[in-house]
């Protein structure tokens, strides 16, 4: 791997009230890594910051990409789908796709019953 990977990450006791919904976090990671050129540039990076705070939750990926297909999956639409069913309208998503740099921001308000 030529690149950086960097990781922001709260204290493990702020995570315990705030649960991270299931397999969000690894697709999302996942899609970084995938699309991104980590592997191929020496500039390219990889950044997970995470923050927590009272009911609130936020993980923000941001990574690097040279030239890519223009052929759309559907990982980031399946994901919003889920985020939905679990989340109903608690969460906002923001996705900036600046060439060199792509970076998704997904912010929730827990669900104290859980």
């Amino acid at each position: 791997m030529k690149g950086s990977i960097s990781m922001d990450l709260p204290e493990s006791d702020q995570l315990k009230s705030n649960r991270i919904p299931p397999l969000v976090l690894l697709t999302l990671l996942e899609n970084a890594f995938k699309h991104g050129d980590i592997g191929t540039n020496e500039n390219g990076y990889v950044s997970l910051k995470m923050v927590s705070y009272d009911s609130e939750m936020s993980i923000a990926i941001e990574n690097s990409f040279g030239h890519r297909k223009e052929v759309p999956g559907i990982g980031l639409e399946n994901v919003k789908t889920q985020l939905d069913i679990l989340l109903g309208h608690t969460f906002t998503w923001s996705v900036n796709d600046n060439h060199p740099k792509y970076a998704i921001t997904l912010q929730w308000k827990s669900n104290e019953s859980e």
